[in-house]
């Protein structure tokens, strides 16, 4: 497959390599393609999966530049509530509470 890309998208493309984090990865896997380099040298090089050098080229494609620059990934919250989720907190502090009740009851017995 042929990964040829506008001088100007090159010329972008380069000036954001000073990003860090999962935005230079994006912007390097596109950079390297362009070279010519194989999907797997992309995906050993910089060690993501093989389907994520793919999704960010396809990504680059159907976008365009600007859009696929943008950062627009928003974390997985899941489906949990927020009473949901203070749970495992409240879990922790019961263990916890469990642990020295038994530490207390067992120096107790073994007097």
């Amino acid at each position: 497959m042929k990964y040829d890309l506008p001088t100007s998208d090159l010329e972008t493309l380069r000036r954001q390599r000073n990003v860090r984090g999962k935005e230079y990865i994006k912007v390097t896997s596109i950079l390297m393609l362009s070279r010519g380099l194989s999907v797997e040298i992309v995906s050993d090089s910089l060690g993501i999966d093989i389907s994520t050098v793919y999704c960010y080229w396809n990504s680059y494609k159907s976008l365009g530049l600007d859009p696929f620059l943008e950062n627009r990934h928003k974390g997985y919250w899941g489906m949990l509530s927020s009473h949901q989720l203070s749970l495992p907190d409240s879990y922790r502090l019961i263990k916890m509470s469990v642990k020295l009740v038994s530490r207390l009851v067992d120096s107790y017995l073994t007097k």
